[in-house]
């Protein structure tokens, strides 16, 4: 698998969003170019610098610890009445850390709410749309 990091050049001016990211609030979170010992979530420095991005498939975003996509709590922004989604399986449609890296399955344009650990806490770290 080739390395696809995030890239200034899949800068979009505004995204549609349809899902929220957050990370659990008893996660220890750091930002590093490599994984952080003792962190639960480690993320990649280069993903957090601007507000709207195309993430490619396979988009390096960071890392997880054992727990892997346990971490993440990804919701609908809107959810109709009557609506059920499986909140679970939208960790898994759209991101992948078998071996320990958070990655995206498929291109998503992301807006970032928040790029410091204490903020992304508070606001929750990123909105979502697949492309």
């Amino acid at each position: 698998m080739s390395e696809n990091h995030f890239n200034a050049s899949h800068v979009l001016p505004k995204s549609d969003t349809s899902f929220r990211v957050s990370i659990r609030k008893a996660a220890e979170i750091a930002i590093s170019d490599k994984p952080v010992f003792g962190a639960h979530v480690t993320l990649f420095p280069a993903s957090l610098r601007e507000t709207n991005f195309v993430a490619p498939p396979s988009c390096l975003l960071g890392w997880l610890d054992h727990n892997r996509l346990d971490h993440l709590v990804i919701k609908p922004t809107v959810l109709l009445p009557g609506e059920n989604v499986d909140v679970s399986a939208l960790r898994t449609q759209y991101f992948f850390a078998d071996d320990g890296t958070l990655r995206t399955t498929q291109p998503l344009k992301i807006r970032l709410l928040a790029s410091t650990p204490q903020d992304i806490h508070h606001h929750g770290w990123m909105l979502f749309s697949p492309l």
